[in-house]
């Protein structure tokens, strides 16, 4: 069904749910954010769904994430969920098979040696 093995499809899954995750809760706190804040959030959001510059993106939503927080007054839940989310998605795991980082610069692979 998919080339890249249901691993891609689900990699893809969690970064569209972690940019979801990202921009609905910069939205749904009011107009307490800046409007900075939105206008760099969307481009952001392009970026982590598309899979492009996704270390920097990641870096950009995770500084976005902290300032709405801060803005807020930390509510420590839903800002250590986003931010572990957004580490392990797309920093620790990387962008995935489809996204365009692996198109352009070709697919990451790990091969464990038996030493």
């Amino acid at each position: 069904m998919f080339p890249a093995g249901p691993p891609g499809a689900g990699l893809i899954l969690l970064r569209l749910c972690a940019t979801a995750m990202v921009v609905g809760y910069a939205l749904c706190v009011g107009g307490k954010v800046p409007s900075w804040v939105i206008l760099v959030l969307w481009p952001v959001a392009g970026f982590l769904v598309a899979g492009l510059m996704t270390p920097f993106a990641c870096a950009a939503a995770l500084v976005l994430q902290i300032t709405v927080a801060w803005v807020t007054g930390f509510r420590v839940l839903p800002c250590c969920v986003l931010g572990v989310l957004l580490l392990v998605v797309v920093l620790l795991l990387g962008p995935g098979a489809y996204s365009l980082d692996a198109l352009w610069f070709g697919r990451r692979k790990v091969t464990v040696s038996r030493d």
